[in-house]
């Protein structure tokens, strides 16, 4: 009977005592990427989070809190950058015995433009923040519950790559949810760049209103793309 990718992560019964390289074992060393490709996506979820309480605070005309949420979520951005250059270092020291190495540095570059997704909103919305003219109430509660659909996406993702290592048809089934997120997501995006557009405001909170909404849909193509990534790891050997 085929073993999937992950299924063998769910048998490994010794713990990883020894973070270091060599791995004991295939399992362990199959049980060890996941836990570092958890911890990536973990960073992305906060990350989705924290643009979505900088927009939040942005309209309560919070700056301050807005630029401590602008540090936080580049500290967040890098820290997933170096989740991901520690998985490809456990990639590169498991030896041949891992088939789908491909699939998951895939997966890790999805996640790392995800978190840079993110940043690039937070960027925006700060220097939003720093401007006198005020984004209009309609538009911004629009784009408050944009914000809220990438984070429920980024959420649905993270449970979806949790689930692997417990059970790979859950987590196929949790998959879907990205999926008809992104679709919400993208409705919202339609919706809101056109009030943006025929809006009265200034050139600048418009353009600066666009590149938002472009980085949060963005954000969210690429929780689906990374979704199926995760699912072809379900099927590899």
């Amino acid at each position: 009977m085929l073993v999937t990718f992950w299924k063998k992560v769910a048998l490994a019964l010794l713990p990883v005592k020894d973070l270091g390289f060599p791995f004991a074992s295939d399992e362990q060393a199959r049980r060890r990427i996941l836990s570092l490709c958890q911890e990536h996506v973990r960073y992305v979820q906060d990350a989705a989070r924290e643009a979505a309480v900088m927009w939040d605070r942005y309209m309560a005309g919070d700056r301050e809190v807005v630029q401590r949420g602008l540090e936080s979520l580049i500290s967040l951005t890098k820290q997933a950058k170096e989740a991901q250059r520690e998985t490809i270092l456990a990639l590169a020291k498991s030896g041949p015995m891992l088939l789908s190495r491909g699939d998951v540095t895939r997966l890790l570059s999805t996640l790392t433009s995800m978190a840079d997704s993110f940043e690039g909103a937070g960027y925006r919305i700060a220097a939003l923040s720093s401007m006198e003219d005020r984004v209009l109430k309609d538009i911004g509660e629009d784009i408050t519950q944009m914000s809220g659909a990438v984070l429920e996406t980024a959420g649905e993702l993270a449970k979806t790559i949790f689930t692997l290592s417990m059970n790979p048809s859950k987590a196929i089934e949790v998959k879907k949810n990205v999926g008809v997120l992104e679709e919400r997501v993208d409705a919202l995006n339609r919706a809101s760049d056109l009030k943006v557009l025929t809006s009265k405001m200034g050139l600048a909170p418009i353009l600066l209103l666009r590149d938002i909404l472009f980085f949060l849909e963005n954000a969210a193509d690429l929780a689906e793309d990374a979704a199926d990534d995760a699912q072809i790891l379900v099927f590899s050997d």
